[in-house]
């Protein structure tokens, strides 16, 4: 995630609108595993926000066959964020921008088959108490309506349909039959795939709430 999260926070979003908005979802990486932002739209993402939670639908195309875990990246304070806009300075540990109080946490998980279309939808509620799967780090959404909400698509390769286990966690955790490559790694199977990031989005707060 650490490649991805570098180069997704310069894609130019949708028209946001308090309570709900739609942004294109692009390419974040080639197939190859050679890190590119490529302006290619490939589909689209919904985000709808309470004061009590977020929820996304995020339709897209062009992804590889197999396996995904899908991931929040959160600003819950995009004010604090550097720069002038969140990403990359703000969430590469060691050095998580404090003041932006980001917060990285699983979304939901799938498989694509070969039409290739990717249908994803979560929720999340408010607190890290709340999170429904593996929290990377941060205290998940603490501010619905104002919080800066991306979204990651992570590839874990084949899916692994003659084992259970990894295939659970290749749908429930960021690691799930993926190669060390992070400070976030545990130790997996030689075999296993090299992750990446094949496609993300984002979806800023509303007017007023936003980065200077």
């Amino acid at each position: 995630m650490a490649g991805g999260i570098a180069l997704y926070g310069n894609f130019i979003p949708g028209v946001n609108a308090a309570g709900k908005d739609s942004t294109a979802v692009f390419d974040l990486q080639d197939h190859g595993g050679v890190f590119v932002m490529n302006p290619q739209t490939r589909g689209s993402s919904d985000l709808v926000r309470t004061v009590d939670n977020i929820s996304m639908n995020i339709d897209t195309t062009d992804l590889p066959i197999g396996a995904y875990t899908v991931w929040w990246v959160i600003f819950n304070n995009p004010a604090g964020c550097s720069d002038g806009e969140c990403g990359e300075n703000d969430v590469l540990p060691p050095l998580v921008n404090p003041e932006a109080e980001v917060s990285v946490l699983w979304a939901t998980g799938g498989i694509v088959g070969p039409d290739r279309s990717g249908h994803f939808s979560a929720r999340l509620g408010v607190g890290k108490d709340a999170a429904p799967g593996q929290v990377l780090w941060g205290d998940g959404v603490t501010d619905p309506m104002d919080a800066e909400v991306h979204i990651i698509v992570r590839y874990h390769g084949p899916a692994k349909w003659d084992d259970a286990e990894t295939l659970k966690s290749q749908m429930y955790s960021f690691q799930g039959f993926c190669t060390p490559a992070s400070s976030f790694d545990i130790g997996t199977d030689e075999n296993a795939f090299s992750c990446y990031e094949p496609q993300a989005t984002m979806h800023l707060p509303s007017a007023g709430s936003m980065s200077p």
